[in-house]
């Protein structure tokens, strides 16, 4: 699955830091996959595998929107603001939402910080 309207993986001439009710979203970070994972979009979900642990799990809608711009190299603000924009949720709410769940994610060894 694709997010709808893309996503520009970050750059550094990108990185801008966007400010909400004057407060900074601070993460410009990219992440990757970890090379043992693998995923595919089954309807509006996403099963994810991974290969090492044999553990599976399963993303609803907007999970699937997010991991696929994780899969894209885009940056989790970015990220927060297309999500924000496609599920009618504040871009505050979405990236303390994104952060928490690339943390789950990265705890679960399936996403590393990097490009």
């Amino acid at each position: 699955m694709m997010i709808r309207g893309g996503g520009a993986p970050c750059t550094a001439a990108s990185r801008h830091v966007p400010r909400v009710k004057g407060m900074r979203m601070a993460d410009p970070e990219t992440y990757r996959i970890s090379p043992a994972v693998v995923s595919r979009a089954v309807a509006d979900e996403t099963v994810i595998v991974d290969l090492d642990t044999e553990t599976y799990f399963g993303l609803n809608r907007v999970g699937s929107a997010v991991w696929a711009g994780l899969e894209e190299g885009t940056c989790a603000t970015t990220i927060a603001q297309m999500i924000a924009d496609r599920f009618d949720v504040s871009l505050q709410a979405a990236h303390d939402d994104i952060l928490a769940f690339v943390a789950d994610l990265r705890r679960a060894g399936l996403l590393q910080t990097g490009t």
